[in-house]
């Protein structure tokens, strides 16, 4: 986690086994977290300018913003699931 303020942390995760083959407008996480996707890592490549129709891939690393306790609940739930 890098911190760039109390509010704003940054921090790369494996993608929760429970929200592969989801859209991300269905999975929500700036709802559910508070957490927003600056990155999709997949295979090397990098896609930043992610549409609410992606369609999470079960080997994607998502590059989060929000809060410290928005990441840690959604490490916890990839803990969780994996």
């Amino acid at each position: 986690i890098i911190q760039l303020s109390e509010q704003i942390n940054i921090s790369k995760i494996q993608l929760p086994d429970q929200f592969a083959g989801k859209r991300v407008a269905d999975v929500d996480l700036r709802r559910r977290f508070g957490l927003n996707i600056i990155a999709i890592e997949n295979d090397g490549r990098v896609l930043d300018n992610i549409q609410p129709d992606y369609v999470f891939q079960p080997e994607d690393m998502l590059f989060l913003a929000g809060s410290r306790d928005g990441l840690f609940k959604i490490s916890q739930r990839a803990a969780h699931h994996a």
